[in-house]
């Protein structure tokens, strides 16, 4: 039926070859970075101040241009449905349906945005727990998550990370003796 000469398998081989090389050149020429999201401290204000620490880590050997980072906070649940229609509808990732995004200035909070991380390089900021708990305080479960976006309009975004120790210290503030006068 087929009659290949080593030939034939050569041409083969070098077409496989080249094929694998390409997918493995583009793959590399993408930036790509990671957001990581940890319990941490920061002196700000010649104070140590405690709350949510973000890392943004340039994993991939091209320059990586981050513009804007944005806290997400659920408000309500969303459900299997939900999540295909925004998918159908507006053809893109439905990660963030039923969430929230908010912009870390409007507590002030310094982010060091936008910037260029080199690769192999990692730039980090502290969401201070008090400017966290005012800026998500409409939020109907106790997680938040990071989205960050580089120069392409791309989001990436964090794993969920809890904030239930937030609320704890909510909680103690809002059954707190109040003095009388």
């Amino acid at each position: 039926m087929f009659d290949f000469t080593w030939k034939d398998f050569l041409a083969i081989y070098a077409a496989i070859l080249s094929t694998l090389v390409f997918l493995w050149n583009v793959r590399k020429s993408r930036s790509k970075f990671k957001v990581i999201v940890v319990h941490g401290n920061s002196e700000i204000d010649e104070k140590i101040k405690f709350g949510v620490y973000v890392s943004v880590q340039n994993t991939s050997h091209n320059v990586v241009f981050i513009n804007a980072a944005s806290v997400l906070y659920p408000y309500r649940r969303s459900t299997f449905w939900s999540k295909l229609w925004h998918l159908v509808r507006f053809r893109n990732s439905p990660i963030s349906v039923g969430w929230i995004h908010t912009s870390p200035s409007y507590e002030n909070i310094e982010t060091g945005l936008p910037i260029v991380i080199q690769p192999g390089d990692s730039h980090g900021f502290l969401l201070p727990a008090a400017a966290l708990n005012e800026l998500t305080k409409d939020r109907s479960r106790s997680e938040i998550r990071l989205a960050i976006q580089n120069a392409h309009g791309q989001n990436t975004y964090s794993k969920k990370f809890s904030i239930d120790w937030l609320d704890d210290s909510r909680q103690k503030v809002q059954t707190a003796p109040q003095p009388h006068h």
